[in-house]
């Protein structure tokens, strides 16, 4: 069985993962994106399932999981919406990151460290 995480991109990631948050940081073009790309994921999974879009919390019968999550850029939004959110990522500093920011904010997820095996 082998691993399908290149370990020089978890560390390139891990590096800067305690800035996950920081707006003017090193992920601020992810903060930057994060609206229009909530946007359209909201639309889609809305679209989808057939959920009411002007719901402040559509996503209220979901479960999401989050691959490759970071610091939790993305899980927070979908909590927000109602989803029951899990967030796994590689790399374990990102992980403490967004398992220390999201109760700060208020929101239950679940963070997992996890690497995935090839078959």
């Amino acid at each position: 069985m082998s691993i399908t995480v290149d370990q020089t991109e978890i560390q390139a990631f891990s590096k800067d993962a305690d800035k996950w948050w920081d707006e003017s940081g090193p992920f601020a073009p992810l903060h930057r994106l994060n609206q229009v790309r909530m946007g359209y994921i909201r639309r889609q999974i809305c679209n989808h399932y057939g959920l009411n879009q002007t719901s402040l919390k559509p996503f209220t019968s979901l479960k999401v999981l989050d691959i490759g999550c970071g610091g939790g850029l993305a899980c927070e939004p979908m909590a927000r919406l109602g989803a029951d959110v899990t967030g796994v990522d590689a790399d374990p500093v990102a992980i403490s990151v967004a398992q220390e920011h999201a109760p700060l904010s208020g929101l239950d997820i679940t963070y997992k460290k996890m690497i995935a095996p090839k078959s």
